[in-house]
């Protein structure tokens, strides 16, 4: 277990300075280990390959690695549980409410200049909501950017 523990701890420290990936090969198969900056921690890939050498030291710290993974909400080392992501049910659903928040704050904010856009250049509230919800719908069936009316529609759908 102490080989492991030092392999480990010099393969993290040569990818956090950025150096690397590193490659071994091991009874069948080529490990590659690699630094994953979204999770600030060492993850491996593994290969099939036929190759002939053994090392055990390898294939334990593949292994220990696989099994352990790094919350993206808040950077906790768990244990994964087939395709989990997070480590509670909690920060799943903390992560899902502010991806929906940042999406749908990207299309409030368009809309929002859309709407300044439109009333600077004359057009009356009832048009500007209706070109807003062509503009959800998607453009009308069998047009084109260049077949909108005026350049001022042509804004608005971009």
């Amino acid at each position: 277990m102490d080989d492991i523990a030092t392999l480990e701890r010099d393969l993290s420290r040569k990818l956090a300075l950025g150096k690397g990936p590193f490659t071994f090969l091991s009874r069948g198969r080529r490990y590659t280990f690699y630094w994953l900056r979204s999770g600030h921690r060492m993850a491996v890939k593994i290969h099939r390959k036929p190759r002939p050498p053994a090392r055990p030291d390898i294939e334990a710290l593949a292994q220990k690695l696989r099994a352990t993974w790094s919350c993206p909400e808040c950077g906790k080392v768990f244990t994964r549980r087939g395709r989990q992501k997070f480590c509670s049910p909690a920060h799943a659903a903390r992560h899902r409410k502010h991806r929906y928040l940042r999406r749908h704050a990207r299309r409030a904010k368009r809309e929002e200049t859309a709407i300044a856009l439109a009333s600077r250049r004359g057009y009356k509230r009832d048009q500007i909501d209706a070109l807003l919800v062509e503009r959800r719908r998607g453009r009308p069936r069998g047009t084109t950017r260049r077949q909108l009316r005026t350049s001022d529609e042509r804004h608005l759908w971009q």
